[in-house]
């Protein structure tokens, strides 16, 4: 293996791996605020609103991410609407992501136990407090996994935004392999990179399930009391 190829090109790799952060990073924010607000317009909406968010979710789910990113940068031309590579990659990825992202937050809102709304308005509780303080944190501690693994599918998934021009990681190997045609010292680090890149996500989950968690506050609390407990010190008579 011709290790020196990576040196050759790392300037290309990295730059790669700078727009593959960036458009995963702007996709996965603009995803997740697309399907928590679909999300709750579909458990408080009407039939038509909820027959209509369905036949969404069912379409973008069905469609390859490819034709999407396709209609996006080839297609919406066709309709005066220009976009360049990165931005069509940010649409086209964050509108397929919004409907993964409802149907997991509904999941989560699904999960919840229906006797804490019933608690929640017995006890006088606004409905909008109770849905931040009391059924948002144990939705979102059921949907995280699903909702990191759809995180991570993103991230892959920026990919084949190199078929429309974006210049990501998946675009600098193609292009090394294309000169050199060393297909493994190029592919194997790149596998690398994505791997690592998916592993900051599931730390991010690991970590924000335990801030989810109130057991696990209530182990904190109770170990920042006893270390204080043993701290303080004790007067001799």
């Amino acid at each position: 293996m011709d290790l020196g190829i990576i040196l050759r090109f790392l300037p290309d790799f990295w730059q790669g791996v700078v727009v593959t952060v960036q458009l995963s990073v702007t996709t996965i924010v603009i995803a997740s605020v697309l399907g928590a607000l679909l999300s709750a317009l579909s458990w408080s909406g009407g039939v038509v609103v909820r027959s209509a968010l369905n036949a969404f979710s069912w379409a973008m789910r069905c469609i390859p991410a490819l034709i999407i990113l396709f209609l996006a940068y080839y297609g919406l031309p066709q309709l005066g609407v220009r976009l360049d590579g990165f931005t069509a990659a940010v649409a086209g990825l964050s509108v397929q992501g919004a409907a993964y992202m409802m149907e997991i937050f509904k999941s989560g809102i699904l999960g919840v136990p229906p006797g804490q709304f019933d608690a929640a308005r017995a006890l006088g509780i606004p409905r909008a407090r109770a849905w931040i303080q009391l059924v948002g944190p144990q939705a979102l501690r059921i949907a995280m996994p699903a909702y990191a693994s759809d995180a991570i599918k993103i991230l892959k998934g920026t990919s084949i935004a190199s078929t429309i021009t974006v210049f990501e990681l998946t675009a600098a190997a193609n292009q090394a392999i294309s000169i050199t045609y060393k297909a493994i010292e190029v592919l194997l680090p790149v596998a690398v990179v994505y791997a690592l890149l998916s592993s900051i996500i599931i730390l991010l989950q690991h970590l924000a399930e335990r801030a989810l968690d109130p057991g696990e506050r209530r182990r904190n609390r109770r170990e920042r009391d006893a270390a204080a407990v043993v701290a303080t010190p004790v007067d001799v008579l």
